[in-house]
């Protein structure tokens, strides 16, 4: 993310979308310009905001949808951050991009975790053997 202050560019982690970022404007300074890049997700947006001094604003950014297609050799369960999306094969499953946590788990060959980023550019494919250990 990048934050500009009266034509000044400052830059904001990217770990700050998903908490309170605090942003200190300076002398006088009474409007700030927001613009929230995650190209590596394929994801830009921009906006533009007033901040009084001494005032509190609140941005709430939500991410756009990407896809997952996920299979496993043989059929398994699948869990995605916490939630069964059903059994394989899934194909289109709408996630917010970003980063995921995705398990398989099948009732005899156990269960694998995976991590995977989600992008709007490219759907997200996963497919594991649970046969190979």
């Amino acid at each position: 993310m990048v934050a500009r202050f009266e034509g000044r560019l400052f830059r904001v982690p990217s770990r700050v979308l998903s908490a309170p970022a605090i942003l200190y404007p300076g002398l006088d300074w009474k409007r700030v310009d927001l613009r929230g890049a995650l190209v590596r997700l394929g994801y830009r947006e921009a906006r533009v905001m007033r901040v009084e001094p001494g005032r509190t604003v609140s941005l709430a950014i939500e991410l756009p949808q990407g896809t997952l297609a996920l299979n496993a050799t043989p059929w398994a369960e699948v869990w995605v951050d916490g939630q069964r999306v059903g059994d394989t094969p899934i194909g289109n499953l709408a996630v917010t991009i970003g980063p995921h946590e995705v398990i398989f788990r099948h009732p005899e060959l156990g269960e694998r975790r995976h991590a995977i980023t989600v992008t709007t550019n490219l759907p997200g494919r996963l497919s594991v053997d649970l046969r190979v250990p």
